[in-house]
């Protein structure tokens, strides 16, 4: 019964506009009654065909298409938050302002129509939650959109500050700034970090200053294909950072770090202080490392006599393996050489004695000028004969 009187209401309503529409046109209407008229028509839950009927008859031609020659976009610059039966004259004008946005007659009413085409920007562009009103998340993906498609323009990434400036490794810092995705990559000094997603309404990203950087040293890198670009070791200066994505790349900022590596926790376990080995017999070599570790790191092994003379180098594994496997070299060997023995140990006979073990943690193992992160020597062994 309501819902006949209100079509019956409203059927007489709109055809009293439309009357009223054909009287007026020997005598223009002002803009002012004009939208009066059309926020009534809105506030009764008239179509937007209704209304663009009424507005053209009115004097008042509809909005025309974004895709129209010569049509120019408006672009919103709204900072009200804006819902349901708020008007223009509570919004500096605002509401009219999103109508044109969305391609609509404006009326200076957010009605039905105005709710449901925001809800339906909200949807197209993964604006959660869909609530059919304005508010500051909503309100950035428009000022940034390609006006009356409801088509999301992503922004280049602007860094609008990093928060702190300065600090040791390992410092975690806040960059704050627009046009962040769900997969960014933060650029510090020559390395940096992949994948990192956007916090707080893609308004953040959070970043720790790491101890070494360099092309093979991104964090979150997992490429099977090994880098084999040294990394150099992050010392106290300035450090650029920038940010980019699939939609560009921001402008750069500054980070001065303070202090550099306070120091790798690197402890040989193995061999330890009075065990004993036999030519041809197999090493354990254990060490552990602290989290701080560069990931891309390499840990040189290297064989001395008790009196501190270098025999040569065992092996140059990646740090993060945390043990390696040593074939003492015997007389004569009766296994392949590699390369991770360049100085010597393959194919030689190691004279009984005692001897230690030196780990050096490295940027790049077969670079002697690379970073050097710690070093740390095991207990003093015996290699007997065979």
């Amino acid at each position: 019964m309501k819902s006949t009187l209100f079509r019956t209401v409203f059927g007489v309503f709109a055809g009293a506009a439309l009357l009223w529409a054909g009287a007026a046109q020997a005598s223009t209407l002002t803009s002012a009654q004009v939208q009066s008229i059309l926020q009534m028509l809105q506030s009764f839950g008239a179509d937007q065909t209704t209304i663009n009927n009424v507005s053209a008859s009115l004097g008042s031609p509809t909005n025309p298409s974004p895709t129209t020659p010569g049509y120019t976009c408006p672009s919103p610059a709204l900072s009200y938050n804006l819902y349901l039966g708020l008007k223009d004259a509570q919004t500096g004008g605002q509401v009219s302002q999103l109508q044109k946005f969305f391609g609509m007659t404006p009326t200076g009413y957010f009605g039905p129509l105005t709710r449901q085409a925001v809800m339906n920007f909200q949807q197209t562009n993964h604006v959660s939650p869909v609530t059919g009103g304005v508010g500051p998340l909503t309100r950035a993906f428009i000022n940034n959109s390609i006006c009356g498609t409801g088509e999301y323009n992503a922004p280049t990434p602007i860094i609008t500050s990093i928060t702190p400036t300065q600090g040791p490794v390992g410092t975690q810092i806040t960059i704050n700034g627009q046009g962040f995705t769900a997969d960014n990559t933060v650029h510090f000094g020559s390395g940096g970090a992949l994948h990192v997603p956007a916090q707080n309404g893609r308004g953040t990203l959070s970043f720790t200053i790491p101890s070494a950087v360099g092309p093979c040293s991104y964090v979150g890198d997992t490429s099977p294909i090994r880098c084999m670009i040294a990394d150099q070791q992050v010392v106290p200066g300035n450090y650029s950072i920038y940010v980019t994505n699939t939609n560009g790349q921001s402008a750069t900022q500054t980070f001065t770090v303070t202090s550099g590596q306070t120091g790798l926790l690197l402890q040989i376990t193995s061999p330890a202080t009075g065990q004993t080995f036999v030519r041809g017999q197999d090493m354990p070599i254990v060490w552990t490392i602290g989290q701080n570790a560069p990931s891309s790191a390499n840990l040189v092994l290297d064989l001395y006599t008790e009196a501190g003379s270098k025999v040569g180098t065992i092996a140059i594994p990646q740090i993060t393996a945390d043990s390696y496997t040593w074939h003492i070299p015997g007389f004569p060997q009766n296994y392949m050489c590699t390369m991770q023995y360049p100085n010597g140990l393959c194919g030689s006979d190691i004279p009984t004695g005692q001897y230690y073990i030196k780990a050096t943690a490295t940027a790049d193992g077969f670079n002697p000028n690379a970073a050097v992160y710690a070093t740390a020597q095991s207990g003093v062994f015996t290699i007997n004969l065979q």
